[in-house]
Order: C-alpha cells, then structure tokens, then sequence
C-alpha cells in the first residue's frame, strides 16, 4: 500500500476511514459481544457501507451521457443516508437510555423515600391504641346518671307518691312512717347521685392517663417512623442527574439525541461520501493529465504550409487559446480540455488541445 500522494488520494484515504468507522459503530451497538458482527444487521452495515462508497466512486468520475444513473445513484445515497440516520438514532437513544438506567434508578429510590418521608411528617401521629383511648375519654365525660341513681330515683317516687296519698286520706301515724320512707329515699338518691360523680370522676382520669400514654406511645412511634425514612433517604443520596446536559440547556432530551445522531451521521457518512468523490474525481483528472503530458509533446508543429484546421474541433479548440492569448495567458493543456469539455459537453482529442495549445 502506497502513502497518500495527493489531495485527492488523502480524501480517499479519509472517507474510508470515517466509513469504516461509521460502520464498526453501528455493529458494535447493535449486539452483545462479537456477536453482534456475525447478525444479519452487520451484513447489511457493511453492504451499506459498500454502496456508499461505489456510489461516491460513481458521482466522483461524473462520465459522460450517465446522467440520469447518476441521479438515481444519489437517490439511493440520499435514502440510504435517511435509513442510517434513523438506525443512528435508535442506537443513540438505546444507548443513551442503558447508560444511564443505574442513574435513573437511583434518581427513582431517591425520589420514593423523599415522598415517604414527606408523607410520615405531614401525618399526626396516630395508633389504634390511642384511638381507643380518645374514645374511651369520650365516653367517659359523656356518661350520664348510673343505675343506682336511675333505682333511687324511682324508690324516691313510689314513697313520694304513697305519702301523698296517705296525707290526702288524713292519717296521723301512718303518714310519718310514710314520710321517714321519703326521706330515707332522698338520702339514698343523694348517695347514689355522689357515687356516679365519683365513679365519673374516675372513669375521666382512668381515660386520660390512658390517653396521655397513648400519645406518649404513638408520638414515640411516629419519631422511630421519620428516624427510618430519614435513613433510607440518607441511603439513597441525589445522584447526578442522568440528563445533565438537558438540564442545563433546557432543550429536552429526545431532541438532544436526535441532533446527536444528526450531527453523528453527517460527520461520518456525509462527510466519507463526499471525500471518496473528490478523490474520485481528482484521481481522474491527474491520471488523464499525466497520460497526456507523457503520451504528446507539449509543443506540436503547426501543420506544414500554414493549412486551416482540418476539422470542426479544431477550430473550436483553436478560438479557446486564442481568448487566453487575448489576455495575455499561455495555454495549458489542461485548461483548454477543461474549458472545451465546460462549453461543448464532451472531450476533444488530445492532439487536437496540443495543436490548439501550441
């Protein structure tokens, strides 16, 4: 292999390295392992990339009447280059998204215990103990007369209403043991009503010391719940954000990935295209000049006799030189063909542009 000689020869040279490397990227994404250089989508990475450069080669050269192929030569280079672009951006995103799973996981349980301990501190503490309890206090001052009071209650009346009736009937001795009765039946209804009181009393006080010490167990609870959502969010740190680059630019981040495989596709294939089809083209050119400057002499003797141009081509060619030596510049071979070829669609014999240029 010889080193690169020319300008056009380094283009060459260059593009199939940025193909080359194109297509290595796309089969090393594409699978696991080397694997992924022995599936159906490294075959057809490596046709792509055959094509592209055949394609390059093709609309490099430009020959002559091959027009319309190569218009559909570019067609399929166009469409080839859409299809590229798409698979570039599906690796890019697969990518993307599997280097940066262990980031968004982490981001994730980060996320959940700041929530949970959110939840635990916004909520009062509260057990089923001390539910009870305030039920229980409830109750307790809500109670009203026992049963003892409701029994001396009705003794107190039934005696009432006896006495009553003896008074009415006008008796003497009766109606004070009748009224003892009364009075022996308001003082059990006194008693009766203090015994509630006090039984209240302490019903009340049983209920709050239960429902101080309720308070005391579901606050202790409540801490114990924020101390271990406090350390499973210490456990799980803020890690770097996954999309930093997004959050930085706000420019979210499936477009981010789309310029990247945008920017990715036309810095390797578009660019490995067009390099191929300057070195191409140049390639073409030097070798034609070379072959002509060797093959013919530079200076050809004007026909013996001072004849006229023996044909149409040579006239033409002849009016050429002769409008670069109205401006005072030399013919060159080169430039008489290139400038023959721009106005007349076609190649003119060599000897035909030595005699013109001599």
């Amino acid at each position: 292999m010889r080193f690169p000689k020319t300008t056009e020869d380094l283009a060459t040279l260059g593009g199939c390295c940025a193909l080359f490397a194109g297509i290595n990227w796309t089969i090393a994404h594409s699978g696991p392992g080397m694997s992924a250089y022995l599936s159906s989508s490294a075959v057809l990475a490596v046709a792509g990339g055959v094509s592209v450069f055949a394609g390059a080669r093709a609309l490099g050269a430009g020959r002559k009447g091959s027009g319309r192929l190569l218009a559909m030569i570019l067609v399929g280079l166009m469409c080839g280059e859409g299809y590229n672009f798409y698979m570039t951006a599906k690796t890019s995103v697969a990518t993307q998204d599997e280097a940066t799973a262990p980031l968004r996981e982490k981001m994730q349980k980060h996320t959940d215990a700041a929530e949970n301990l959110k939840e635990i501190e916004n909520v009062a503490p509260a057990t089923m103990r001390l539910t009870a309890a305030r039920q229980a206090l409830a109750d307790a001052k809500a109670s009203g007369e026992s049963q003892r009071v409701r029994d001396a209650q009705r003794a107190l009346d039934a005696a009432q209403l006896v006495a009553d009736k003896e008074a009415a009937d006008g008796c003497m001795t009766m109606c004070k043991q009748k009224q003892a009765e009364v009075t022996k039946a308001r003082t059990d209804l006194a008693a009766a009503i203090a015994a509630a009181a006090e039984d209240r009393r302490a019903d009340i006080v049983a209920a709050e010391h239960e429902l101080t010490a309720a308070i005391d167990e579901a606050e202790a609870k409540h801490e114990a719940d924020v101390a271990a959502a406090k350390a499973t969010l210490e456990a799980n740190p803020l890690p770097a954000s996954p999309t930093s680059l997004s959050d930085t630019t706000g420019v979210p981040p499936w477009a981010l990935s789309l310029i990247e495989a945008l920017l990715k596709s036309i810095g390797l294939n578009v660019m490995a295209a067009t390099l191929i089809a300057y070195g191409a083209h140049g390639t073409g050119t030097e070798k034609t000049e070379k072959t002509s400057s060797t093959a013919v002499p530079n200076h050809v003797e004007p026909p013996p006799g001072g004849k006229k141009p023996r044909s149409q081509r040579q006239k033409q060619a002849n009016a050429i030189a002769a409008e670069l030596r109205a401006k005072g510049v030399k013919p060159q071979f080169h430039v008489v063909r290139n400038e023959y070829r721009n106005r007349h669609g076609e190649d003119a014999p060599k000897v035909t542009i030595h005699r013109a240029c001599a």
